[in-house]
């Protein structure tokens, strides 16, 4: 409610309202009241009504008020998703050294894997819905998409629910964010669990499909090039989709749940997610009962000859090679000076970028040819500390770490020529690749 009152010199009152009304055809709509009231003579009084429609205006104010909210949810977010990716990153180093310590218990540690990379990705996922990122990309085997899912409808779907799967054998892997596909899988999945409230079956068959330029011609898909794609199939043996909602079930809003169980934004957002990675999406039903959903997507060129997992990559071993390691978390320091070491190298630490530039300042040998600094720490952040740095040692190689990379600051350290960058947390195999080309170049 807003009111405005004021007494001009002529006494003349003019009062400003917001309300509710009601048109012609009883629906409501907020409006704003003008009333005026003229004293023409002392006898004669004058009242003027004016309703302003004003829905517009109220909708694009509900719009800023959702927009400064995610601002302030987007910088929350930044703030959480560093401390917790700082605290994720000795958990994932580890997993590879505790694989190869103890090998009988491959299975707990792989448990351990999937759950720190799973709390990663909600952070990014967070960030992702408060600030609009984009997705992270990245080589994953279909498998191990299919394994997580497995163990997340295990340990939540009833067992009313007979879940089988088939991933046929040596498929390539695809570029895609593991997070949101997951986040698709498991939306079509949780629908098909609604559609079974009494129980059924749940199949998931995996497998490559080429497809034809031909075929999409028929589909209308004029935005999709052929190729080879992994298919992902959805079936259930629950309540069917009838044609007409087939025709709208990826409008966003759109449900046939009740208002409690649904909003109409899984399977929009779901489409939007593929389109996303350049595949597509179609539904089967009849109508009456089952629903089959098939996700496609594709499979990079480079890859559609070359099946199967990659090799792991060949151990790298340093020459006693000084590494400067810039974190101001304890934990992460320890963590890279105990893999550095085992890869041979003869790591430094500093807590911040002060301490950074004393040590390089010292270093007048120039002994330290790789650096792996962390960008947000007290004192002095990572930016400031790699431009005074570039000042001081133009030559030596920069590994950038952060947990939360932003468009305007990989802009910024490029700018400094930094050689690569390492998002939190990472594997001791992600940071092998990261160094494995510096030291020898530099050197």
């Amino acid at each position: 409610m807003e009111r405005l009152v004021k007494q001009p010199e002529d006494n003349t009152w003019i009062h400003r309202q917001r309300t509710m009304m009601k048109d012609a055809a009883g629906e409501t709509f907020p409006a704003e009241l003008y009333i005026q009231h003229l004293r023409l003579n002392p006898a004669n009084h004058l009242w003027i009504l004016i309703a302003n429609d004003i829905t517009d205006r109220v909708l694009q104010e509900k719009a800023q008020n959702r927009l400064d909210r995610l601002k302030s949810i987007g910088t929350l977010a930044g703030g959480m998703a560093h401390d917790l990716n700082n605290a994720l990153t000795p958990l994932m180093m580890s997993v590879e050294v505790l694989r190869h310590t103890y090998p009988e218990s491959s299975k707990i540690i792989d448990m351990l894997e999937s759950s720190v990379r799973r709390a990663s990705g909600m952070v990014q996922q967070v960030l992702s819905f408060a600030r609009g990122q984009g997705s992270s990309k990245q080589p994953v085997q279909p498998k191990s998409l299919v394994g997580e899912l497995q163990q997340m409808i295990d340990l939540t779907f009833p067992k009313s629910i007979h879940f089988r799967r088939y991933c046929a054998a040596n498929l390539p892997e695809i570029d895609v964010d593991p997070n949101q596909i997951h986040q698709v899988l498991v939306n079509l999945c949780l629908n098909a669990r609604d559609a079974m409230p009494e129980g059924g079956q749940l199949n998931l068959d995996v497998r490559l499909k080429q497809i034809e330029r031909t075929w999409l011609q028929e589909k209308v898909m004029d935005d999709v090039q052929p190729g080879c794609f992994i298919r992902f199939s959805i079936t259930d043996n629950g309540m069917g989709i009838s044609k007409e909602d087939q025709d709208h079930i990826f409008e966003p809003f759109f449900t046939t749940k009740s208002v409690d169980k649904g909003t109409g934004l899984g399977l929009s957002s779901s489409l939007g997610i593929i389109k996303g990675h350049q595949g597509f999406m179609e539904v089967h039903s009849d109508g009456i009962k089952g629903t089959r959903f098939d996700v496609y997507l594709p499979v990079p060129a480079t890859k559609q000859k070359e099946p199967g997992t990659r090799p792991s990559p060949t151990p790298l071993q340093g020459n006693r090679e000084k590494v400067l390691v810039v974190d101001d978390e304890k934990e992460v320091r320890n963590m890279l000076v105990e893999i550095l070491q085992q890869m041979n190298f003869s790591p430094i630490t500093a807590a911040n970028g002060k301490e950074a530039l004393e040590i390089i300042d010292k270093d007048h040998s120039r002994e330290i040819p790789l650096i792996l600094a962390d960008m947000a720490m007290p004192k002095m952040d990572g930016l400031e500390m790699i431009h005074r740095m570039r000042e001081m040692r133009p030559e030596v190689a920069i590994v950038a770490m952060s947990g939360v990379f932003q468009e305007h600051m990989i802009e910024a350290l490029s700018h400094q020529q930094v050689d690569t960058f390492l998002t939190k947390p990472f594997t001791q195999g992600e940071l092998q690749m990261a160094i494995e080309n510096l030291i020898p170049r530099r050197t």
